[in-house]
Parts: C-alpha cells; sequence; structure tokens
C-alpha cells in the first residue's frame, strides 16, 4: 500500500481511509487499543481484508511513531534535566510525524499529541513540558 494520499476508483482518497483509520487507532474507552478494520470496513464497505490488515498496520504504526516520539524526546530532557515549552515540542512532534507520514491532518496531529503526552504524564515525564 502506498503512503502517498491517492485517489481510489470509486472516488475515496487513500488519506481519508488512513485518517480514519488513524482516528480508530486513538480511541479510548470501549475500542481502547482494538483492530480497526471493522469499523474501516463499517465505513468503507469495498475494501478488501487485506487492505484492511494493511491500513491497520499503518495507522498503527503512525500512532505509535507519535507517541515513542514524544516519550523519547522528553525522556533525553528527563535524562537531561532540560525542559522545553510545550509549543517547542509540539513544532518539533507536527514535523516529524507529518514528514514521516505525509497523509496524516491536522486533526489527527493535535490528537496523536494531546494522546502521546497524556501517556508521557502517567510515566512522569511531564516536568520536562513548561
Amino acid at each position: 500500500m502506498s503512503c502517498v494520499p491517492m485517489k481510489l476508483n470509486n472516488g475515496f482518497f487513500t488519506e481519508d481511509i488512513l485518517n480514519s483509520g488513524l482516528d480508530y487507532a486513538m480511541d479510548f474507552g470501549k475500542n481502547w487499543l482494538l483492530p480497526i478494520q471493522e469499523r474501516l470496513k463499517n465505513k468503507y464497505k469495498f475494501l478488501t481484508e487485506e487492505s484492511l490488515k494493511e491500513y491497520d498496520l499503518l495507522c498503527r504504526e503512525a500512532m505509535n511513531y507519535g507517541h515513542n516520539f514524544i516519550q523519547q524526546t522528553l525522556l533525553k530532557l528527563h535524562d537531561d534535566k532540560a525542559t522545553i515549552k510545550e509549543v517547542e515540542l509540539k513544532r518539533h512532534f507536527i514535523n516529524s510525524v507529518s514528514n514521516k507520514y505525509l497523509w496524516v491532518n491536522k486533526s489527527n496531529l493535535s490528537k496523536l499529541f494531546s494522546q502521546g503526552c497524556y501517556y508521557a504524564w502517567k510515566d512522569g515525564l511531564d516536568d520536562c513540558i513548561k
């Protein structure tokens, strides 16, 4: 599957499907950490089982990349006893995720950043953010 946004024969864009999938992958509540294939299939009935698996893998990869970016950045700052402004961390985060995953939209970037910061807070790394 290509990571470059493109229009499919049925009029949908791959980036729309990927952003739906990423949004589903980040769900809290009853769908937390559950596979996204069934929810994607309900929205995009034309998707094959193979493509659903590929979308699930790519969306989870992007989500994990975002979470890990924040975790690793703050862990290094913590070890160095340094801090970063939240706005600066978010700028670095958006640049990194957007350069690797061209298809991630602004809404998902914001949600992924917030979720990554939440996990960092749970791990006690929030003292690095000022």
